[in-house]
């Protein structure tokens, strides 16, 4: 009996400490689990980013892409041209290059630094004579200059207009019809027409230049931008055109000002109004007109200036004519005429400003000639000059309560004198510039500063093409030459985008930019190949620009497990865990054994447990 007391409390020890052992492996294997490092593989996408400058025709490849482009950016540098040291830097194109038509135009943005001298922007002597020179002259003027080799034509801005001044960018053009040459400067024809000697040669033993003669003089001292040579006359519009694609010059918008005195034929003026209501234009005023150079009015699209002169009667039919298209004007009275038979009232000028929004401007008291000889009335002196604005300002004030800020000469009659003495009077004074094709330019001054608008005499005369042919500022590429964006930043080779090779080398002259970039859009002015990273311009204008792309793209792959010495550690502490583990169950069926064996028997006696209590 002893004997078998001792079995059992051996297996009952097996018994418990195994269980014991097993309730605190339990724990250890769980904790053991929740600490130990993941065995198994797990797929990845490490994404990276990268970036690229391009600068190209067509194409550029991307690298790398990995296995796919995820996200691209691509920007462009908006404002990039050359500059030039006033010694020797210039940009040569080979001989020969730029056909034999004797229409030609030649267009640049440019800007000195330097007023004093003559410089080139275009220039291509020979033999003594220019076959091309374009650009500004010692006296701050403009000119163009034109030859066969042997003798040349000379055209300038008028001495009064257009001084150059320093460090403000210019569009200038030469034009030659075949004919006649002409000058323009910022989209305004600066020259009566001149005869031509050009014999439609540009092919010749010199080189043409931008920013030095070939023999070494005349060098700019400046900043050149989107050069053009076009191989037949660009229209008006075509350079307002030129003009208003560029953003260097600080003010590009050109606002037509049409002139009228009578209406003499409602129909014709009908017919004029339907143009310009189907074609999207909009009036203002002449205060709009100002308010909008202050930075307090916003011009609507396609902007224009109606201005009726002197003040008859039949300006009121006009009057109630434009109002039907929504249109308003500026009456330029005359003030003695006002009143007069046959004239407008001060009635009827007044409920053209309060009913149908009309301004009115000054034209002069007595309709005076400030220069020539013209009219009745002269007012060459000062006293009559001052005399005659401030009486006509006055009768405009005492009759309307309107104070206007406008002077328009009459006859287009003035000169620097009668300016001058204006703006003592008036905030805004309108002066002619040059006729042409039945347009005239009209002169602003402001009091600090020269301006120009285009001017077109709208009488019954005046058709509906030729209207078209200054209101619908288009530009035609045809018969292009050279094209010169000037938008590489970088490099000694300026690219034509015309598409006739004719590439510029750069001798000294230095890459500048405003410093800003144009974000681009996909599918507009690229494409781009995701997993072959092929970057594709669709926008021409991109061509051979400097572009900053950046990108971010994938790498797939798979990420499985790679143990350093403290994983290690973990992994050996549950393969301990595990023995310590299997240990307790061995124990726990030491135990179970060892006590089954104790028990059976006590099963087997006859009397079972009761004889065995009973002992």
């Amino acid at each position: 009996m002893e004997e078998e007391k001792g079995k059992n409390i051996i297996g009952t020890i097996f018994l418990v400490v195994g269980v014991i052992l097993m309730v605190v492996i339990s724990g250890l294997i769980v904790q053991s689990f929740l600490d130990s490092p993941s065995l198994d593989c797990v797929a990845t996408n490490n994404i990276t980013s990268s970036n690229q400058t391009i600068l190209t025709q067509s194409t550029s490849t991307l690298t790398p892409v990995g296995d796919g482009i995820a996200s691209l950016n691509a920007n462009a540098n908006n404002q990039t041209w050359l500059e030039f040291d006033g010694v020797d830097d210039y940009i040569q194109f080979s001989a020969g290059n730029f056909g034999t038509d004797s229409k030609v135009t030649f267009s640049a943005f440019f800007k000195i630094f330097d007023n004093t001298t003559t410089q080139s922007v275009f220039n291509n002597r020979q033999d003594g004579n220019h076959r091309i020179s374009l650009g500004p002259i010692s006296n701050s003027r403009f000119t163009f200059s034109l030859g066969n080799g042997t003798s040349s034509q000379d055209v300038s801005s008028p001495s009064d207009k257009n001084f150059v001044q320093e460090d403000r960018w210019y569009h200038i053009v030469g034009v030659s019809n075949g004919s006649y040459i002409m000058l323009y400067i910022d989209g305004l024809r600066q020259n009566n027409f001149q005869t031509v000697f050009y014999n439609g040669n540009m092919n010749s033993t010199n080189e043409l230049r931008i920013g030095l003669r070939p023999d070494g003089i005349n060098d700019l001292n400046g900043s050149v931008d989107d050069v053009r040579i076009y191989n037949r006359t660009l229209t008006p519009a075509d350079i307002i055109g030129l003009y208003q694609s560029n953003s260097l010059t600080s003010n590009n918008t050109l606002i037509p000002v049409f002139f009228s005195h009578i209406v003499s034929n409602e129909s014709i003026l009908t017919t004029k109004l339907d143009y310009l209501n189907d074609s999207g234009f909009n009036s203002i005023t002449d205060v709009e007109y100002y308010n909008w150079t202050q930075g307090d009015f916003t011009l609507p699209d396609k902007p224009f200036i109606w201005i009726w002169d002197d003040g008859a009667l039949s300006i009121w039919n006009a009057t109630i004519l434009m109002n039907s298209y929504g249109y308003k004007g500026v009456l330029a009275g005359t003030t003695t005429y006002i009143n007069e038979t046959g004239n407008l009232s001060w009635s009827n000028v007044t409920e053209m400003i309060t009913t149908y929004n009309w301004s009115i401007a000054s034209h002069s008291d007595t309709h005076c000639d400030f220069v020539g000889n013209a009219f009745n009335q002269k007012c060459h002196s000062q006293e009559e000059m001052d005399g005659n604005f401030s009486v006509s300002k006055q009768k405009i004030i005492d009759n309307t309560g309107i104070t206007p800020i406008t002077f328009i000469h009459p006859g287009n009659s003035w000169n620097s004198t009668s300016m001058s003495r204006c703006i003592l009077n008036y905030t805004l004074c309108f002066g002619s510039g040059y006729n042409y094709w039945n347009a005239k330019y009209i002169k602003i001054d402001s009091g600090t500063s020269n301006n120009e608008l285009v001017r077109i005499e709208l009488d019954d005369s005046e058709t509906i093409n030729n209207m078209n042919e200054f209101l619908n500022y288009t530009l035609d590429d045809s018969k292009l030459q050279l094209k010169l964006n000037l938008n590489e930043n970088s490099g000694t080779t300026t690219y034509d985008l015309s598409g006739n090779g004719n590439n510029g080398t750069i001798t000294g002259a230095t890459w500048n930019t405003d410093g800003l970039f144009a974000l681009l859009t996909e599918g507009v002015d690229y494409s781009i190949g995701a997993t072959t990273g092929l970057f594709t311009i669709l926008n021409s204008d991109l061509q051979w620009s400097e572009m900053i792309v950046s990108w971010s793209y994938d790498n797939f792959g798979t990420d499985c497990p790679v143990f350093d010495a403290e994983q290690m550690k973990d992994l050996f502490g549950a393969f301990l865990i595990g023995i310590i583990s299997f240990l307790g169950i061995i124990g726990i069926l030491i135990g179970l054994i060892w006590l089954m064996s104790y028990m059976k028997p006590l099963f087997s006696k006859k009397d079972g447990f009761q004889s065995f209590a009973g002992n």
